[in-house]
């Protein structure tokens, strides 16, 4: 009788053993589950902020070239300026004085609008440059994430198979 009950008593300690590995095993499953998902919903949050971003770029860029757009005009004011004072130095017209002093408003004024164009351009390339380092840095980040996880998943299904 004794050997009897030795026996049942290794088999419940078997299947016990092997219930706690299955709740270990489907427990450590639904966590890696949900940071899998978790992290999903991140990515696709990511995803969105850089749909906001390009918006942004393309706002940036919209300004930009309006900016472009007044330096050409300003080039074109300074060409047709210094092509009156050029003709009035010649013909030695009375407003040469008026024409030359105009003249160089219209230089400072260039002068200005560059350095702000300069600035602005300087900005924006900044900032591109630095949301674009901030989201790869982001996205290499989730990626290692989720290879780890993809790994510990491979782990757990080989340890359950076996």
């Amino acid at each position: 009788d004794e050997e009897e009950i030795t026996e049942v008593d290794e088999d419940e300690l078997t299947d016990s053993d092997d219930s706690d590995l299955e709740n270990d095993a489907l427990l450590a499953y639904a966590t890696i589950k949900l940071q899998s998902d978790h992290l999903k919903e991140e990515i696709k949050y990511l995803k969105d902020s850089l749909r906001g971003k390009d918006g942004q770029i393309k706002q940036l860029a919209g300004q930009l070239q309006r900016a472009t757009a007044s330096k050409c005009d300003l080039v074109v004011a300074v060409t047709e300026l210094e092509r009156q004072k050029d003709m009035a130095l010649r013909y030695g017209s009375k407003d040469a004085q008026g024409q030359r002093q105009q003249y160089l408003k219209v230089l400072e004024e260039r002068a200005e609008i560059e350095a702000s164009f300069m600035n602005e351009l300087n900005e924006l390339t900044s900032r591109m440059i630095d949301m674009d380092r901030r989201h790869k840095n982001q996205m290499l980040e989730k990626d290692f994430i989720i290879a780890q996880l993809n790994e510990e998943l491979r782990r757990m299904i080989s340890v359950k198979r076996q």
